[in-house]
């Protein structure tokens, strides 16, 4: 029956309302008293303009705490820019116990056990990812679940003797929650050779160790990193959060290292830890910025091709480029032009200065072109204000398909339909003589 306590106790306390309080000190006493979570909201609207949107479009209202099926107490921290010294008293009586250092950017939300200890913080792009109020109470409602379960096994295994004690201290460590302090003394006198691995396991600081790592990166101790991160990975049962912390971090010094594609597929991996965990998912996001997207693997974020039927990118390691002139050019870039990452001078083809100014990418084949993704010299991006595609199967008729309508940093273009072609005229249209440098061309469509 033990193991049935749980749940329980979760399915009897589910119909128990959330109930919002004035501050974090009533907030952690009501918490206390009926042995619920809570839920701070910690902001500084009155500065910060995505707390105050947060605040206003979910937080504050009441369909929100509405939606929520789980017991869960919430309230919320202000954090203001400018206290006189009567308001500043006001304030630290208010926040007493509340752990402040958890919180590195705001908005955040932390969630506290019925006990005070800091069971999760969100914030960053953990909670960019639950800006809706539906993904939102999904996930608080998930949280005050895992708080109940909590709160049972504490309870359960300071009854509990022996091997059943550390079985319940294992299931408790095991929850995908910030680490128990207090239990790593108890397991120590049940396995006292940590034969079980949970000793190691709670060594394991979530973020401060990713934080950690990004410290010894800075100050170039890659060696010092990788050993730690690999030392982490060979702890047996590491759970699939904690999995994709440490993949993360290596993915992060790898990367510092210019090993893009090593660093790419380990944040892939990261995320195959936990794909719809906020571990897993800030992951992948930060590796798609600092490596895929320089290795061209996944378009930015912020492309209009994104979630666009584009077929496959079909330059890659098949296109050449032939340009109109070749004295301010250097060949040794050119690779840059069609695979990551860019090229370190910032451009990866240049012709001279003159009317027309053009490079021709040979696809070697007939090809359905369906999108573009061109991007532009970041110095002197002006020169590409008349920048202009043409397709041709022969080199002999040419077809305009594009035109720019100014100068821009990169140009995503989606055709209307898929056009036949092997070659693609990329060049200018200026009225007086003008260079052609760019960084990158992407063409997306089926070979």
């Amino acid at each position: 029956m033990r193991s049935f306590l749980p749940l329980l106790a979760l399915a009897s306390t589910a119909v128990a309302k959330p109930t919002r309080s004035l501050n974090f000190v009533e907030a952690t006493a009501l918490a206390k008293k009926s042995e619920r979570p809570v839920a701070v909201y910690v902001h500084g609207s009155s500065w910060h303009g995505a707390s105050k949107r947060f605040r206003d479009l979910i937080w504050k209202k009441p369909e929100f705490a509405a939606t929520l099926t789980q017991p869960i107490i919430l309230t919320n921290i202000e954090v203001k820019q400018h206290f006189d010294k009567e308001a500043a008293a006001k304030h630290d009586e208010s926040v007493k116990g509340w752990k402040d250092k958890s919180v590195r950017t705001y908005p955040a939300i932390q969630v506290y056990g019925f006990d005070g200890h800091l069971l999760t913080t969100l914030s960053g792009a953990a909670l960019r990812s639950l800006s809706s109020m539906d993904a939102l109470t999904d996930r608080l409602d998930q949280l005050a679940g895992l708080a109940t379960q909590r709160r049972n096994l504490l309870q359960e295994a300071t009854a509990a003797e022996g091997s059943e004690k550390l079985n319940l201290l294992a299931q408790l460590a095991d929850l995908p929650l910030n680490n128990e302090p207090k239990i790593i003394a108890q397991f120590k006198n049940l396995d006292p050779e940590d034969k079980t691995g949970w000793q190691a396991r709670l060594s394991f600081k979530n973020w401060d160790f990713v934080r950690h790592i990004t410290g010894l990166v800075n100050g170039d101790k890659h060696d010092e990193a990788l050993t730690e991160i690999e030392k982490q990975l060979s702890v047996p049962d590491q759970s699939p959060a904690r999995l994709a912390l440490i993949h993360g971090a290596k993915g992060r010094v790898l990367a510092s290292q210019n090993k893009l594609s090593d660093a790419w597929a380990t944040f892939q991996k990261a995320h195959q830890c936990d794909p719809k965990g906020p571990n897993g998912i800030t992951m992948l996001a930060y590796g798609t910025r600092v490596a895929g997207v320089p290795l061209r693997e996944v378009l930015p974020t912020d492309s209009t091709l994104n979630g666009k039927d584009i077929g496959d990118n079909i330059s890659r390691d098949h296109a050449t480029v032939t340009l109109s002139s070749t004295s301010n050019d250097d060949p040794t870039q050119h690779a840059h032009l069609f695979n990551g990452p860019y090229a370190k001078v910032g451009f990866a083809i240049h012709t001279d200065a003159e009317k027309d100014a053009h490079g021709i990418v040979d696809l070697q084949e007939i090809c359905q072109v369906q999108a573009l993704r061109i991007i532009n010299r970041r110095t002197q991006s002006g020169r590409a204000k008349t920048l202009t595609v043409w397709t041709s199967a022969d080199q002999k008729t040419w077809q305009k398909i594009w035109a720019a309508d100014k100068a821009e940093f990169a140009w995503d273009i989606l055709l209307e339909k898929p056009v036949a072609a092997r070659y693609l005229k990329v060049g200018l249209k200026s009225p007086k003589p003008e260079y052609l440098s760019l960084q990158a061309i992407d063409i997306f469509g089926s070979r």
